[in-house]
């Protein structure tokens, strides 16, 4: 299954919608702040590379290889994140940042509501984590591990070491259930 250029889903107290050039200013905000962008791949902050980058990404959205979602709250963009590395019944999830004034359900919601988007809309089976959650983003790897992310191995690159693992659909299902108590219907 493909998703429509048109979709969108409201869930959590959280709009998603697919990205678009009119949120590339907002992505390389994100992207280029120094406290968010710690632990993520170093963005140029050059609007015209960012708009180049989401014209390429389109293309790959409407095969079904990637998808990027923007997340809105009471209107406004709060964050983003993406679902690439797409093929057969797996995927890696990743991308992910919010705005750091988002109230923190934000950050949470929109990470779950990507992976249900994942797990049960486009019915994969795995998340594989093989770029890896930095070692130090301990806020992160600790979530991931709480919504039936197992991490089972490691890669290095440069001097960052990051965890690598995956999660099934079956422990993503199972554990979010917890999460889920404290979002808003």
């Amino acid at each position: 299954m493909i998703l429509p250029s048109d979709f969108s889903i409201t869930k959590y107290g959280l709009f998603c919608r697919l990205a678009d050039e009119t949120d590339c200013e907002f992505i390389l905000q994100l992207r280029t702040d120094s406290v968010l962008s710690r632990y993520i791949h170093v963005t140029d902050n050059n609007l015209e590379s960012q708009l180049e980058w989401m014209r390429k990404y389109k293309l790959r959205e409407r095969k079904g290889e990637d998808y990027y979602f923007i997340f809105l709250y009471q209107g406004s963009r709060v964050g983003v994140c993406r679902l690439y590395s797409i093929a057969d019944s797996h995927f890696t999830f990743g991308s992910w940042l919010f705005k750091k004034d988002a109230p923190l359900l934000c950050s949470a919601g929109g990470a779950i509501i990507a992976r249900e988007i994942a797990f049960e809309t486009l019915d994969f089976k795995i998340e594989i984590d093989k770029d890896g959650t930095n070692v130090n983003n301990k806020k992160v790897w600790k979530f991931t591990k709480r919504l039936g992310m197992v991490y089972d191995g490691q890669r290095v690159e440069g001097d960052d070491v990051y965890l690598t693992g995956y999660m099934t659909k079956e422990a993503f299902e199972t554990n979010k259930l917890d999460m889920c108590r404290f979002f808003p219907e």
